[in-house]
């Protein structure tokens, strides 16, 4: 797909047109709210976390992606339903189970795990991970 208008329930462009941080972000929907629940397990050093975010499709959209550098994923959720899911490199591919309509407010529940020492350094500025 090029930098024009989507067709109707296109996917999402996994790559914003940020100068600064190409990779980082998506287009196709805007992210109103997140809310991040984890915990830290000192002994092994792993980090389990749910990271709910609630967006608006600002297109129809058959999936969607998210960035999950680093990130092991167990599950997601959109709407309440379970999704299809691909992590590939940094990005997490979202394909819910109904297409996603223009305008539409939707909360994404995503299931990960992570262990910070695995970290590549420098990648992500001041961050462990990003989703």
């Amino acid at each position: 797909m090029g930098w024009g208008h989507p067709r109707r329930g296109d996917p999402a462009r996994s790559r914003s047109r940020s100068r600064v941080f190409p990779a980082l972000g998506n287009d196709g929907y805007h992210v109103t709210a997140y809310h991040l629940d984890f915990s830290y397990d000192a002994t092994t050093r792993l980090v389990d976390a749910t990271a709910t975010l609630t967006l608006r499709a600002t297109q129809d959209l058959s999936h969607f992606s998210l960035d999950a550098f680093g990130l092991d994923i167990r599950s997601v959720r959109v709407g309440g339903r379970a999704a299809i899911f691909e992590q590939t490199g940094e990005k997490l591919r979202v394909t819910p189970a109904r297409p996603l309509r223009e305008h539409a407010r939707v909360t994404v529940r995503v299931e990960y795990s992570l262990s910070p020492r695995n970290r590549e350094p420098g990648h992500y500025p001041d961050s462990t991970a990003t989703l």
